[in-house]
């Protein structure tokens, strides 16, 4: 099998500190057809550690035991449902008062009638050490709540109630309420439960607006699109001038500012002078305001030496913003011509959601294996591992880190890939961007799995370090330890600082070199490597691309939230069938808030991978025809709108 492409074409040499892979010749009608495997070692490790988690996963599933994690247990630490408690699965709180519901009991039936003259005068219970008699010795009417010497100790009361979480037996009704003293903050405990029923019955009211908001959501994604083609231009100048324009004014405002002081200290020092007691004494008083007039007049100057170094600065970099600018309207061409790749996002979040729950229900069931032990009062048990269980856990959640990148990198790979098609079927000699989505996912199952799993693989361990540092990081707190020695809290802090920077540093080129593999079809070191390269060569390009990028995209999700909300909370408060019967629009609204951005924050992670990869496409395509002397020769059609400008600023008037 070929591992790997032909690099055999040459490339001109560069004065760089390192060297980029050898330019592939088919990169000069688009991404490379002719791939083999890579990082194949990668993958297998990949697969064997699958294999692994599939052990566990049986391991958990033969020695679990999550029923425990949700029994009750009462005042003997019987498990109420199981063992010697079988035949009694529910809890119930004789004496439901602060300090005593500790002395629970089980019973076969939660006491549950319509008329207090039906409550029962007892129950069916297991006893243990501290009730002894399940038959009613009190009424609620006759236990004053209020004296602390009473025997609420000896006290059975039987009132009614409710199953709540198919465990416990809950207070309910009138007479209960009346009569037991209860604090202020279980009465809003209570009344927020109603508030909840309310917010139910309005989710179930009004959830056909649900769908009609997502599509709505999808449509504003589309028309951000349009406005991105067609003003990102005007708005991206008027940002840049606005924000020049604001230093200057900043500036001006502190000079008047401070000019308005120095006006009032002379005329303050003067009559300070003229004052008979105080001639010829010289005295700082006279001018309070010296210091906030030096500081403004300071901070005036600096904003205005800042604004006129931006101004230089802009100008230096004039041409890599429109170069920036025609990239974003050449992403929302992409999203205009190919929609089918909306379908990416939504396959993959419901595959990270199957993989989520599956590695759920494995942790609950891996959690489960141990001893079982209640500590001093609590209804609830917690678990004791062995060394083996506790590095079943380790594994399996290394696992999670791992696998869910995996998934990410592989919606990073399958955006990059179908983008990279679309741009090189641009021009005469492109290869056509027919079926760019599935081509996209062959590419990525056949030959790139490997390099997916090195990247993600890379970044789980980053991320795992993350975690430990985080842990060793509460656990001095918890001991007192960054209280008592700074220096500790300090080199933690500066540990955390690290690592995070690292993170971001490892998720930025891992994506780039997602894109590198999608072009040139290299290792992922090698496409590390090449991306590098871009960036090292190109650094002003991909810096202002990553600003106005990173600010579009924001505006996108905004843009698409609060329109998309907007509507939705227009069509439930003024549309009969809902807004009569809705108790609140709050919660739908929340809803409607959720939903939007969410297709906002997946609409725009193809925009913004779009635009990553096409600024890539470009410079791979200027680097092949710079040898050539001629201009990128697949570059969409905004982008030849923009090197003709840029030819037409630098051709000498006639």
């Amino acid at each position: 099998m070929k591992v790997g492409p032909n690099t055999n074409a040459p490339r001109a040499k560069e004065n760089l500190p390192f060297k980029v892979s050898e330019t592939h010749d088919q990169l000069d009608n688009g991404p490379v057809e002719e791939r083999g495997c890579t990082d194949i070692c990668c993958c297998l490790l990949f697969i064997a550690f699958a294999i692994g988690l599939a052990i566990i996963a049986g391991y958990a599933f033969q020695n679990g035991q999550p029923k425990y994690l949700t029994a009750v247990y009462d005042a003997d630490r019987n498990a109420c449902g199981f063992e010697s408690a079988k035949d009694y699965p529910y809890l119930y709180f004789p004496r439901p008062i602060l300090g005593y519901l500790n002395q629970s009991v089980c019973v076969q039936k939660c006491p549950n009638y319509t008329l207090d003259t039906q409550a029962p005068k007892a129950v069916d219970c297991l006893t243990n050490t501290f009730v002894k008699n399940c038959t009613v010795n009190y009424g609620l009417d006759t236990v004053d709540w209020k004296n602390p010497s009473f025997d609420f100790g000896s006290m059975f009361l039987i009132y009614n109630t409710t199953l709540y979480l198919k465990r416990i037996c809950f207070p309910s009704g009138v007479a209960f309420w009346a009569n037991v003293n209860v604090s202020s903050t279980a009465t809003k405990f209570f009344d927020s439960l109603d508030t909840m029923n309310d917010w139910i019955s309005d989710v179930k009211l009004v959830w056909p607006i649900f769908f009609a908001v997502a599509g709505i959501a999808f449509l504003i994604g589309f028309v951000f699109m349009f406005v991105m083609r067609y003003c990102s231009g005007c708005m991206t100048w008027l940002m840049i001038w606005l924000f020049l324009f604001s230093l200057a004014g900043l500036g001006y405002v502190c000079y008047a500012k401070a000019k308005s002081l120095e006006t009032a200290g002379v005329a303050a020092a003067t009559q300070y002078v003229n004052t008979p007691t105080t001639q010829g004494v010289n005295d700082q008083s006279s001018d309070p305001q010296a210091n906030s007039r030096r500081t403004l007049y300071g901070l005036a100057i600096a904003l205005w030496v800042l604004d006129g170094v931006a101004l230089i600065g802009l100008c230096c970099i004039y041409h890599k913003i429109n170069l920036a600018i025609a990239i974003l309207k050449a992403g929302a061409d992409y999203m205009k011509s190919t929609p089918q790749v909306l379908v990416v996002p939504p396959i993959m979040i419901a595959t990270t959601i199957l993989f989520c729950s599956y590695w759920i229900v494995i942790f609950v069931n891996l959690y489960a294996v141990g001893d079982f032990h209640v500590k001093g009062t609590n209804a609830l048990a917690s678990v004791k591992w062995d060394t083996t269980t506790r590095n079943a856990v380790y594994y399996h959640s290394f696992g999670f880190l791992w696998g869910l990148g995996f998934l990410i990198a592989l919606t990073q790979f399958i955006l990059a890939s179908t983008t990279a098609i679309w741009y090189y079927a641009q021009g005469q000699d492109g290869q056509g961007a027919h079926r760019p989505v599935s081509r996209s996912f062959y590419r990525a199952f056949r030959y790139h799995l490997g390099s997916i799993a090195f990247g993600s693989l890379i970044l789980a361990i980053v991320q795992a370090i993350k975690l430990i540092l985080a842990y060793i990081s509460a656990k001095a707190k918890e001991t007192g330890m960054t209280k008592n020695n700074k220096f500790v809290e300090y080199a933690i802090a500066a540990m955390n600082c690290l690592v995070n920077c690292f993170e971001r540093f490892i998720q930025y080129l891992n994506k780039n070199a997602y894109i590198q593999i999608a072009i040139r079809g290299t290792t992922f070191c090698q496409a590390a490597r090449d991306a590098f390269y871009m960036m090292w060569k190109n650094p002003v390009r991909f810096a202002v691309m990553a600003g106005l990028g990173e600010a579009y995209l924001f505006v996108g999700k905004l843009f698409i939230v609060f329109i998309t909300t907007a509507i939705g909370y227009g069509l439930i408060t003024n549309i009969p069938d809902y807004k009569d019967d809705l108790n609140s629009p709050i919660l739908p609204s929340i809803l409607f808030i959720c939903i939007s951005y969410v297709i906002g924050l997946m609409f725009m992670s193809v925009y913004g991978m779009a635009c990553d990869t096409i600024m890539q496409c470009f410079c791979t395509d200027e680097e092949n025809q710079k040898e050539k002397g001629r201009e990128p020769k697949h570059a969409p059609e905004v982008l030849k709108e923009f090197f003709a400008k840029v030819e037409a600023d630098h051709t000498p008037s006639q």
